[in-house]
């Protein structure tokens, strides 16, 4: 992911690896703790480090963004799809072009990464034609997106279309606050009136607030995709910004721990595209049912390959 920051902060880092490890306990563990936050949380910070990029009016700085995403996003279909064909016999060619379309089915997860792209060229094209009120606009959306999930016209109005597009377009609703405040949250540093530590207060204000919001049950959880409620939103968004803030803060740590969660964060994209594959092929040879011992040996055997494809530079970019 290209970076708003020259360099990744601790809070970064942190959100990426937990990230990632949420999105494989989603699908692979057990019972897990804020799994639901992850795609989230995946989505706002991928929109925080392209906001130079999106902020820029460059056509060819965007273009180079959205060919960045477009690579491993076709690259992962086609690679499932052919597993699928190798593994299960299935090779319906148009499973392929729904692939490409909407990120399902061949490779399923990947639908983030194909809204994460329209994501992208919406924001762009907000900011060049909304010059001194992008915002606005911005927070206009975001109203916009819990109108549309609390009045039930999202789920209405694709709660019964084909599974695939159900889930990509579904959660473009869901997904786009978070969007749509990553770059806020850019502006807000850009103008150096967000201070890290008024970016701590103001993140644990939020926290505070989601957590009361959730255990009182206001406003509640209307029909969606998984990701729809505003206290949901609201505590992603809290802890996304003070660990970032809190990144700002304590940034200047080289100790080997620090570098090894750097190291760590760097293989997250890489483990997100290919989790799904190595997951499905440890439960079809050792017969393992969802459990966290699947989830960590997923983990673990994913960042391996992934760290082995790295030093391999031919084929390095599509794990990147």
């Amino acid at each position: 992911m290209p970076e708003a920051v020259k360099k990744l902060n601790l809070g970064i880092a942190l959100i990426k690896v937990f990230a990632c490890l949420g999105v494989i306990s989603l699908h692979f563990g057990g019972k897990a703790y804020g799994r639901w936050l992850a795609v989230p949380a995946f989505m706002f910070v991928a929109v925080y480090l392209s906001a130079k990029t999106i902020m820029s009016g460059d056509r060819e700085r965007l273009r180079k963004r959205l060919w960045r995403l477009f690579v491993p996003y076709a690259t992962w279909g086609f690679i499932g799809y052919a597993y699928r064909a190798l593994v299960h016999g299935l090779c319906n060619p148009m499973d392929l072009v729904e692939q490409l379309l909407t990120g399902y089915p061949t490779c399923g997860h990947m639908y983030y990464i194909s809204l994460l792209f329209w994501f992208t060229i919406l924001l762009f094209l907000l900011e060049r034609l909304f010059v001194n009120r992008d915002t606005l606009v911005c927070l206009l959306l975001t109203v916009v997106s819990f109108v549309m999930q609390y009045t039930g016209w999202n789920y209405a109005l694709f709660g019964e279309i084909e599974i695939g597009f159900r889930y990509t377009i579904g959660r473009f609703f869901e997904f786009l606050p978070l969007a749509a405040c990553g770059i806020l949250l850019a502006k807000a540093k850009v103008s150096e009136r967000f201070t890290p530590r008024k970016g701590v207060l103001f993140a644990m204000g939020l926290f505070v607030l989601s957590a009361v919001l959730m255990a009182i049950g206001v406003p509640g959880y209307p029909p969606g995709f998984a990701y729809c409620g505003f206290a949901p939103f609201l505590m992603c968004l809290s802890s996304c910004v003070l660990l970032i803030t809190l990144g700002d803060l304590f940034s200047g740590g080289q100790n080997r721990w620090l570098r090894a969660l750097g190291s760590l964060s760097m293989l997250t994209p890489g483990v997100y595209y290919c989790h799904m594959i190595v997951g499905e092929t440890i439960q079809r040879w050792l017969g393992w049912e969802k459990s966290h011992l699947l989830a960590f040996a997923v983990a673990f055997a994913s960042a391996v390959i992934v760290s082995l494809v790295l030093r391999v530079k031919r084929i390095a970019w599509i794990v990147r």
